[in-house]
């Protein structure tokens, strides 16, 4: 009689811990359209701002009467380590613009199921701390926001039966192996 109440305990037990998986799926899930949301408007603030660096060093190397590659170039080759880290640093603003407007370009483009995908392939850490820092959480209602809610749901559910199953085979393996050797 205890070995059926331990295994209605645990049965319900199980249930509820596939509960719990499937509400914090859901959940994480239900937030992550709303957060590429906010990350692509953050993304696209970084843009524009990234852009304005880019038209002052095309207006320098312009008022210098030189093409920009020769420009950074004279910064490369000088003599002094000065220019030289400058260089490197208008040459770093100048990949980051095209960095993040690649990003953000992708971003926009995307559909439904490619985003998750195309979001984590170009993620940028610094912009998504930053974004995460300001995320609000919310109730989205959007179609995106409750695909990605069932998604969230079925990929945790399934992930818990993976974990529960592993456990349970491995369990077979050692326990009898135990019962033979100790004699419980």
């Amino acid at each position: 009689m205890a070995a059926t109440v331990t295994k209605g305990i645990l049965r319900r037990f199980d249930r509820l811990l596939e509960l719990l998986m499937l509400i914090g799926g859901a959940g994480a899930a239900s937030q992550f359209s709303s957060f590429v949301q906010h990350y692509t408007q953050n993304l696209a603030g970084r843009v524009a701002e990234s852009r304005v660096d880019v038209d002052a060093i095309v207006d320098r190397a312009r008022d210098a009467d030189m093409p920009v590659y020769a420009y950074l170039h004279a910064f490369h080759t000088a003599s002094n380590p000065i220019f030289q880290r400058e260089g490197e640093a208008l040459q770093a603003k100048i990949e980051r613009a095209g960095d993040l407007t690649q990003a953000y370009d992708r971003l926009q483009v995307a559909g439904l199921f490619e985003l998750p995908v195309v979001f984590v392939s170009h993620l940028d850490m610094t912009v998504a701390a930053d974004t995460w820092h300001h995320f609000q959480p919310s109730f989205p209602l959007d179609t995106a926001s409750l695909v990605y809610t069932g998604m969230g749901a079925a990929l945790a559910l399934i992930a818990y039966w993976l974990v529960r199953g592993g456990l349970g085979l491995l369990s077979r393996l050692v326990l009898p192996r135990r019962r033979a050797a100790g004699g419980a």
